[in-house]
């Protein structure tokens, strides 16, 4: 006989799941980010780790868009490299 509920809608794994699969989005954004400005600009300064380690999966997915033109990290970052 097969199975007829969905483990989404347990009330005790359900949030669960969903926090684990939104966190992992969230890493794998910044993954993502953290490569792309790595290929174009080398090695990332400590401010830029910074940043890319707080940012959204929404903030990740503009600032790489942004890496496709900008001049330097500074310009993708918007930060002046002293933060």
């Amino acid at each position: 006989m097969p199975v007829t509920f969905d483990i989404m809608d347990n009330k005790v794994l359900g949030p669960a799941i969903r926090q684990g699969i939104a966190q992992g989005i969230e890493q794998r954004s910044r993954e993502v980010l953290r490569a792309f400005l790595q290929k174009r600009f080398g090695a990332l300064p400590e401010w830029a780790e910074r940043t890319v380690a707080t940012c959204t999966s929404d903030q990740a997915l503009e600032l790489a868009l942004r890496t496709l033109d900008a001049p330097t990290i500074e310009k993708v970052l918007g930060a002046s490299g002293n933060n």
